[in-house]
């Protein structure tokens, strides 16, 4: 303890540093997880060429999106980004789906 802490101390009064500190604390670690969660958001952010390889891995050919948003009623809970894609499928009728993505799992693809 410091000199001065002992002042303050002996005349009655706290230091407030440790709630300082707590505060200060609690402020910087709300912010880093703000920022990790944009980070990862960044990070694991689809693009439209993984809608068209979810696609193409199921079998359909000539994809092409038409839209793309995020959180959104057409996909589940779990999926944050969405991809709406026309395409032949492979019976080579021409279909519109909706490729569903989320930060950390892989696409689906709903019709």
């Amino acid at each position: 303890m410091s000199a001065i802490e002992e002042d303050l101390k002996a005349m009655g009064i706290r230091p407030k540093r440790s709630e300082e500190m707590k505060r200060l604390t609690l402020s910087m670690l709300v912010a880093l997880v703000v920022i990790g969660f944009a980070a990862l958001l960044a990070f694991f952010q689809p693009n439209p060429a993984t809608a068209i390889d979810t696609m193409e891995s199921a079998g359909f050919q000539e994809v092409r999106v038409t839209e793309s948003g995020s959180l959104t009623f057409r996909c589940s809970s779990g999926d944050s980004y969405f991809y709406r894609v026309e395409a032949t499928n492979p019976l080579g009728h021409r279909v519109e789906a909706t490729v569903c993505c989320g930060v950390l799992k892989n696409c689906t693809i709903r019709y």
